[in-house]
């Protein structure tokens, strides 16, 4: 059945996840076809889709495609980018300081910094609203954006993690880093305990 089939190739492409993190080998477990029919990259969202979705965000909920815009460019879980904190943001070198999971704290340069110029409640303790609602918001409207868009697969706030991994690659390695060099890099960026 239909659901069974979608049930394996979601297993598998877990699985091919998990083999390419842990060893960088990439075995491709999933047939290439079955990947594009999803309408885009593996496990993000299109580059041009998310720049898509914060505009769509920005005529409707400004907040929120601020919200979205620094998950994006800093590649923040979105209890991360809800708890971002005035006194732990350096507008001026473009990074922000974040308490992970497990209470590990560290520092994110963005991709693009401007966007930190333009966050709201500035003199306020919190960017945005630290609460369990605020975090259900958020979801919900990114949800609604990648709906309203076209997007065809699963939406989610999670999707914008991967897709700031990515392009974070290929920024590190355009810069002359060795993919396993750029892979440390970016597993610190996200906060991952394995490099």
């Amino acid at each position: 059945s239909g659901s069974t089939i979608k049930g394996t190739l979601s297993a598998l492409r877990k699985l091919d996840s998990a083999i390419e993190a842990r060893w960088h080998v990439r075995l491709d477990l999933v047939p290439e076809h079955l990947n594009a029919s999803r309408g885009g990259p593996r496990f993000g969202y299109p580059q041009s889709l998310a720049q898509d979705m914060i505009g769509w965000l920005r005529a409707r909920q400004p907040t929120i495609a601020l919200l979205v815009e620094v998950m994006y460019e800093a590649g923040l879980r979105i209890d991360e980018a809800v708890h971002l904190r005035w006194d732990k943001i350096d507008v001026g070198r473009g990074i922000v300081e974040v308490k992970g999971k497990g209470g590990a704290v560290r520092t994110v340069a963005l991709l693009n910094p401007d966007v930190l110029a333009r966050l709201p409640n500035r003199g306020r303790l919190w960017v945005f609203s630290p609460s369990r609602a605020g975090i259900r918001l958020a979801q919900h409207w990114i949800a609604l954006a990648a709906d309203a868009l076209g997007w065809e697969g699963e939406a989610g706030a999670h999707r914008l993690r991967a897709t700031f991994a990515e392009r974070f690659l290929q920024v590190q390695m355009a810069a002359g880093k060795s993919e396993r060099q750029a892979r440390g890099e970016l597993s610190r960026a996200l906060g991952h305990r394995r490099v």
